[in-house]
């Protein structure tokens, strides 16, 4: 059994062309996001899942970093450098590093951030035991150009840099490698990743782990300014509807209309606490009535108007509003245990998941946030939701 590797490689030697003039000083990812340097941010990201040394392999204005980090023990980590010539491309820079470089380790990009589960992706590694998996997001609303496609067992078929063919998946640039991968690099200066995809594509040994979290990005003066919202502080909870704010029907009944609604005892002094704390409410909901034909979607918009005009009375208001009209069977991507209502909310608002709490009130809702990577508690007969806004608004004011 092999344990998940302790060490990561972070690309960061590049130019950083695109971010000029920003970047004449200093190299592309020590640019400030959020009051630290965007490759700080990674360095805590590592550290959160276990990692406990870094290797850096720089390039360009590489004294910026290294007098920055040290020699980690800041971080409680411990770091290492390889400096490489400015022109040199990924794969030249990884072969130079190579008796650095550990049997196994976790590669990633100076420029991209994603709040992956490392612990599920390492076991998805060592189940379909190929030398190289490399991470590729599935956006749910298909609007991006993509560059993968995957057969049914998660193996990369086809591979195509420029995006110009039609795709399903586009690769994001986080990857766990066997050392035997870079034993077979040239001293060619090439990039890495036409290295890889040239050689172990057609082998198909290059299997891929689907994510449907949001990546953020410094590759452009645009993608900046959306990665800085995304590390702004941000008081944001989902809650689920029924049986949290409202009283849960019996299974296969709905709320059909405004007459069916009945309230949570005390839950306008419970959501008025969380406006008065900052916090945003977001609900996350279920709505299989839809699906069923028992109700339209315009029934549905009714009962959450005159929800929310109760609420704004009150002294809270919803946000926002995210639910799956889909049946039981459907197969569709938003309806919980799923978490594609979470994504559609982290696309719209730029929202750390991994920061964010979710109440609910069953079993369901907890595979769902764990699925979304969202903390997690749950209303039940010992804790009422006064209890559980009570410890979240402790946390976040600590």
């Amino acid at each position: 059994m092999i344990d998940k590797p302790k060490q990561a490689v972070i690309l960061a030697g590049g130019i950083g062309s695109r971010l000029f003039p920003l970047t004449k000083n200093f190299a592309k990812p020590m640019i400030n996001v959020c009051g630290k340097p965007f490759l700080e941010h990674l360095v805590l990201f590592l550290k959160k899942n276990n990692f406990s040394k870094v290797l850096f392999i720089l390039g360009y204005k590489n004294k910026s970093i290294s007098n920055y980090f040290g020699d980690g023990k800041k971080w409680d980590l411990s770091f290492s450098y390889n400096i490489t010539p400015d022109h040199y491309q990924t794969g030249l820079r990884i072969k130079r590093a190579t008796s650095q470089i550990e049997d196994f380790f976790f590669l990633l990009y100076c420029d991209n951030y994603c709040e992956l589960n490392l612990g599920e992706m390492w076991n998805s590694f060592k189940e379909k035991n190929k030398p190289v998996m490399i991470t590729v997001y599935k956006d749910f609303e298909n609007k991006i150009k993509n560059n993968i496609n995957l057969d049914v067992d998660g193996i990369v078929t086809s591979y195509d840099k420029k995006r110009k063919t039609k795709k399903k998946f586009l690769d994001i640039g986080f990857m766990f490698l066997s050392k035997e991968i870079i034993l077979d690099l040239s001293t060619k200066n090439i990039s890495f990743e036409d290295f890889l995809f040239k050689n172990f594509l057609k082998k198909k040994k290059i299997s891929a782990f689907i994510t449907h979290q949001k990546y953020f990005s410094i590759g452009s003066l645009s993608r900046l300014k959306e990665t800085n919202e995304f590390f702004k502080k941000k008081k944001i909870i989902f809650l689920d509807r029924d049986g949290v704010i409202n009283v849960k029907p019996p299974k296969a009944k709905y709320v059909k209309s405004w007459s069916d609604w009945q309230w949570m005892p005390n839950i306008f002094d419970d959501l008025k606490k969380l406006v008065d704390n900052g916090f945003n409410i977001i609900i996350i909901s279920n709505q299989a009535g839809i699906g069923r034909k028992k109700m339209s979607e315009l029934d549905l918009k009714k009962i959450h108007e005159i929800m929310n005009a109760y609420l704004i009375h009150n002294g809270s208001s919803i946000m926002d509003i995210f639910y799956c009209p889909h049946d039981w069977d459907e197969g569709c991507f938003c309806r919980k245990p799923k978490a594609g209502l979470f994504f559609m909310a982290q696309k719209k608002y730029n929202i750390n998941l991994s920061k964010t709490y979710f109440i609910g009130d069953d079993i369901r809702d907890e595979v769902a946030a764990k699925n979304a990577g969202c903390k997690f508690l749950m209303v039940n007969k010992k804790k009422r939701l006064k209890d559980l806004i009570k410890i979240i608004v402790s946390e976040k004011n600590a």
